[in-house]
């Protein structure tokens, strides 16, 4: 049976790897959040360069719409 010490010298080497466990976790997850706002950044990105390029196209469009009318 084990003393009140040995006991406690368990528990201890138990919380120092259930802590250093949860540690490797909480780089994990910071690495990845990391990740997901650069992915976020650069969507946002192109999602602006693309709604410019429409509206570029958008206002082509109309032009040429326009010509054409006109040579009519």
């Amino acid at each position: 049976m084990p003393t009140q010490t040995q006991k406690i010298t368990i528990e201890l080497r138990q919380l120092k790897i259930k802590i250093k466990s949860m540690s490797q976790e909480i780089a994990m997850l910071n690495s990845q959040r990391s990740d997901l706002i650069q992915n976020k950044r650069l969507i946002e990105q192109r999602l602006s360069k693309l709604s410019s390029e429409i509206f570029r196209d958008s206002c082509q469009l109309k032009e040429k719409e326009q010509q054409l009318k006109a040579q009519q």
